[in-house]
């Protein structure tokens, strides 16, 4: 059963906040914390973002369906799976929790 449009924006873009945080901070953990070198390995970061995407899925999925990534819902919308104006809100949704997460990271990170 899925949410209403509002809860979906929500869901969609507490994920993809979810997903990019996440995502960031694993390719960027070694330097934040002064590791020694080869401590990010490329399989680090797939699990970080694996493991973000599995833990909103189970969390969100059933509000929204789970995208969390605006490639999975163009191929919902060209499949005809979703219509265009409904793929556009969760574009938007997604694209929200994105910047958000982008603009979080530069104030804890910087740039």
């Amino acid at each position: 059963m899925r949410g209403s449009r509002g809860q979906i924006i929500v869901a969609e873009a507490i994920g993809t906040f979810t997903l990019i945080f996440i995502g960031v901070l694993a390719v960027t953990a070694a330097d934040l914390v002064g590791a020694p070198a080869g401590l990010v390995t490329l399989t680090t970061i797939a699990l970080a973002h694996g493991l973000a995407i599995g833990v909103m899925v189970a969390a969100a999925g059933a509000v929204s369906g789970g995208h969390f990534n605006p490639a999975i819902t163009l191929g919902f919308v060209v499949t005809g799976r979703m219509g265009i104006g409904e793929g556009a809100v969760y574009w938007a949704s997604q694209l929200a929790g994105a910047v958000l997460a982008a603009f979080l990271l530069v104030g804890l990170i910087g740039t």
